[in-house]
């Protein structure tokens, strides 16, 4: 058994031996073909690099430098993999593939540059270039005159619908351009005829944002579709989202701009219709929100001018709060969704004075709460949670679970109830208040060790009580009646009357140090003075929620202090109005409701301080400490 495992060692070892020298020896090559070097104006053929090498090199950063009068879509990359076994040992090779879709737009002969391509880091180029042959259309032998496919597909574009085309052999304005009507809607297919328009709003090509709902409330998921619709050759680029400045914006497609096209009507004529991306939006306060706009650069070779500039239209989102009828207590605006909730307690015995670890894990669909209502009672402290977050998708919805890490310290003994943690939140799918709620159990508290007063040792001695009495007479003496110097006026007068002049005395001192405390507790209760304490906090804050919560707080103060309204309990939507009935110029309430505005965006973006954050703590500052220079509480 022995001899044979040593054989089997030895030939491993050989092996492996053959196989690293062999691919410490593998050469590092680049080969660059064409699918094909006679071609159509307009028609899509491929160029294609292979760089292959030993095990531990890597490829990286394919480029292709292209003559004026070529477009290219690419490169699609993909790996490769070869392996030889052969005299000298196995050879393993791995590698890469690159393609690009090329389309010539004039006749001629061309010569396309080598291509290059990152090897271990470094810029390695290709050994030769290649030629390639440029023809009018139709005049490619063994072919009969036809539209090309303007896309970048290859294929040739004669009657893409099928039977529903009339006239497909009509002649078209040029073969970069589709010029045809829909004669049966039905042949389009259900996506097809969904993304339909009776107007477009450019000829050639255009964006546009889809929303899957207009109205929703505070936190409820939007899903917004960009498209792009054309009907001529163009390439895009330098796209720009829209700012959704009022919303928080979740990604829900890895890969933009992969799915594949559809044959759609627009105006009655054949169009054809990508989707770019899809973004789920969350609201962040009530009003008519709007998106903003998509806009993208596009070169149209068709156009005289190539390269245009299109927008998007601006989608309108009406946003509400839910309903407050049937609004349950403790519920905090923005929380919607499907949420539940489950805890482990750990450990279920403890001392007085130590913690025990709460974990509670929160879980479903929609944006997850930054906090949890906990359950308050005497003699049990809950510390700052420890917080993580996953997300994830099903069907288009955003969600995934949030953990909450709590340390619990018990101060009291017996066995203690912890409570139950309650989430009130809307379900925007049933249109009504749902409670996630997990009752956390009881946990046994023992008195700590050495807490108790100690035992008195057994033979400690007794205290005499009539240690400290006079000793009895032993015989019958004369009665002397005891000496006793009578004290002094001015001493006894004070003697008499110190106790009423010390109860007269402390009664003015405790009056005058209560005073000076109720006055003392009023200032720190100024909204001027809790708003130039909030404005200090501001500006040590390192992140964006906190940064958000403490301008608002200083915000808030500062307008009660100018004009006495508790702000607070005033819509964002009637605030300007609110103020500039109680005096205070329109310039400084629009600049309130702009920094209310600011912070309720902030509040739900987690993470380190941005610009954004900064720039708000300027602007909160300063508006601030214009406030606090009025006092428009007596007018109003």
């Amino acid at each position: 058994m022995s001899r044979a495992l040593w054989l089997l060692c030895a030939v491993l070892f050989c092996l492996t031996g053959s196989v690293s020298n062999a691919d410490a020896q593998v050469p590092v090559e680049l080969h660059a073909a064409l699918s094909t070097d006679l071609v159509e104006v307009g028609e899509a053929f491929i160029f294609e690099l292979s760089a292959m090498g030993g095990d531990q090199v890597r490829f990286s950063d394919p480029l292709l430098r292209l003559p004026a009068g070529f477009s290219a879509n690419g490169p699609s990359i993909g790996s490769k993999t070869l392996v030889q076994m052969g005299a000298n040992g196995t050879m393993f090779r791995r590698g890469i593939s690159a393609k690009w879709s090329l389309v010539a737009s004039a006749a001629g002969t061309y010569t396309l540059p080598a291509p290059s391509v990152r090897v271990d880091g470094r810029i390695t180029t290709a050994d030769s270039a290649l030629r390639v042959t440029v023809v009018e259309p139709g005049r490619k032998p063994g072919t009969r005159p036809s539209a090309q496919n303007p896309f970048g597909m290859g294929m040739p574009f004669d009657d893409p619908l099928g039977d529903f085309l009339k006239g497909a052999q009509q002649k078209r304005q040029s073969d970069m351009i589709i010029d045809e009507p829909v004669s049966n809607l039905e042949a389009l297919g259900e996506t097809g005829r969904a993304r339909a328009l009776a107007k477009g709003d450019d000829p050639y090509v255009f964006l546009r944002i889809v929303p899957e709902k207009s109205k929703v409330v505070v936190g409820e998921q939007v899903t917004l579709r960009y498209y792009e619709y054309y009907r001529v050759t163009n390439e895009r680029f330098d796209e720009r989202e829209p700012k959704l400045q009022d919303f928080l914006r979740v990604p829900l497609d890895d890969e933009p701009g992969q799915v594949q096209r559809v044959t759609t009507s627009v105006g009655g004529r054949v169009w054809f219709v990508q989707e770019l991306d899809s973004v789920a939006v969350f609201p962040l306060r009530t009003g008519v929100l709007r998106t903003g706009k998509l806009s993208a650069q596009f070169r149209v070779p068709f156009l005289k001018n190539a390269r245009v500039a299109r927008e998007s239209n601006e989608a309108s989102i009406e946003v509400s709060e839910p309903p407050t009828e049937k609004r349950p207590l403790g519920y905090r605006i923005g929380d919607v969704g499907q949420f539940a909730l489950t805890a482990t307690v750990a450990p279920r015995e403890t001392v007085a004075g130590e913690t025990v670890s709460v974990a509670v894990r929160l879980e479903g669909r929609g944006i997850m709460p930054n906090q949890l209502k906990l359950p308050e009672r005497t003699g049990v402290e809950w510390l700052s949670p420890e917080k993580k977050d996953k997300s994830d998708l099903q069907k288009g919805e955003v969600g995934g679970f949030r953990t909450f890490g709590y340390a619990v310290r018990i101060v009291e003994q017996g066995d203690v109830e912890l409570g139950s943690i309650e989430l009130p939140y809307y379900d925007p799918h049933r249109h009504e208040y749902q409670l996630a709620r997990v009752a956390l159990g009881r946990v046994t508290v023992r008195a700590k060790p050495g807490g108790a007063s100690a035992p008195k040792p057994s033979n400690a001695p007794e205290s005499e009580p009539f240690a400290t009495m006079p000793k009895a007479r032993m015989s019958l003496l004369a009665y002397e009646p005891q000496r006793t110097h009578a004290p002094k006026l001015p001493w006894f007068l004070s003697w008499l009357l110190s106790p009423s002049l010390a109860v007269v005395l402390g009664g003015l001192l405790f009056r005058n140090l209560r005073t000076l405390g109720e006055r003392r507790t009023a200032r720190r209760t100024e909204p001027e003075h809790l708003a130039r304490r909030a404005l200090i906090e501001l500006q040590g804050a390192s992140d964006g929620p906190s940064s958000a919560a403490l301008a608002e707080r200083a915000v808030h103060h500062a307008l009660e202090a100018a004009t006495g309204l508790k702000s607070r309990g005033v819509l964002l939507l009637e605030l300007s109005q609110e103020l500039e009935a109680r005096g205070l110029a329109s310039g400084l309430a629009a600049r309130a409701r702009n920094v209310l505005d600011t912070c309720a965006v902030l509040r739900f973006q987690p993470g380190p301080a941005s610009e954004d954050s900064a720039q708000l703590k300027r602007d909160a500052a300063s508006l601030v400490q214009e406030l606090l220079l009025l006092d428009l509480r007596e007018q109003a």
